[in-house]
């Protein structure tokens, strides 16, 4: 109750940095990178590992790109990974490239692992071609934190979600574009308005 959002933040990462470590992936992607705040954080935990990143925003690629600038990771998101990283300098192991969800600049099968967090929640009108694309580019594997309907189907949660219209997909809709559901949580510190869970899925 009492947890700041940075405090569910490294939570996600947490929880992204533990399925990592089990699917092994040799290249990872993120759908919705932003600043690249997770990105920085997964490569210097897992320097055997190639990251991407697609952020929609100018704004948000020209921001993680003056970090990737930088000589070293900088002290303050040292601080806030929930592990201990490992390369103080993973920049060269990272691309962040503007682009649209709906339209994945990648050909099929590029990546061996698709992270999204708290991405497609703001991504409903186009939820059905993101996942779509994810799927298309996912060569083994998704983990994503998303606020699905299983979890948010009634009360303030999905009161919330509909005036905001966030995400409403379900994990029966992953099935439909291809993605088999291996494990699956929402067991995490959450906001009060919105339940995000974490889905881990197998191509097919």
């Amino acid at each position: 109750m009492l947890a700041q959002p940075i405090g569910t933040k490294r939570v996600h990462l947490l929880f992204l940095m533990r399925a990592i470590a089990r699917l092994k992936p040799r290249t990872v992607l993120e759908v919705g990178s932003g600043n690249g705040l997770n990105l920085f954080i997964l490569a210097a935990r897992f320097p055997e590992i190639h990251f991407m990143g697609l952020e929609l925003t100018a704004g948000g690629v020209v921001a993680a790109n003056r970090v990737r600038a930088m000589a070293e990771l900088p002290e303050i998101l040292v601080t806030f990974a929930p592990e201990p990283p490992i390369d103080l300098k993973p920049f060269d192991r990272i691309v962040i490239v503007q682009g649209n969800a709906a339209a994945l600049p990648f050909v099929d099968a590029s990546f061996d692992l698709v992270i999204t967090a708290l991405a497609l929640e703001q991504m409903e009108p186009i939820r059905h071609q993101a996942l779509a694309e994810i799927r298309r580019v996912a060569r083994a594997y998704t983990a994503m934190v998303e606020p699905f309907f299983d979890w948010n189907a009634t009360g303030p949660e999905r009161d919330y979600i509909v005036s905001k219209d966030y995400f409403c997909g379900s994990v029966a809709d992953l099935k439909r574009v291809g993605l088999a559901p291996v494990y699956a949580t929402a067991d995490m510190p959450s906001k009060l308005t919105i339940r995000p869970a974490f889905v881990v899925c197998h191509t097919h």
